[in-house]
């Protein structure tokens, strides 16, 4: 499952991030990486981007983003 694929309110654990390098630093800047918890906060329609939380800080991520992302 990846994280695009969650609905709003729903909560995550992260298992591995298949995105390019400089995307993968960023996301760990902000404190995602293997093991994290994430939520989404809110999804504007199901193409549209979504507020992601973790931890304290929350972010917006693009749909293709959020493809990336491997959770369970």
């Amino acid at each position: 499952m990846t994280l695009d694929q969650l609905a709003p309110t729903q909560c995550a654990t992260v298992v591995d991030i298949e995105l390019p390098f400089e995307l993968r630093e960023r996301l760990a800047a902000l404190g995602v990486k293997a093991g994290r918890h994430l939520a989404v906060v809110h999804r504007l329609g199901h193409w549209g981007p979504m507020q992601v939380r973790a931890g304290h800080t929350d972010f917006i991520l693009r749909v293709r983003e959020a493809a990336g992302i491997r959770i369970k």
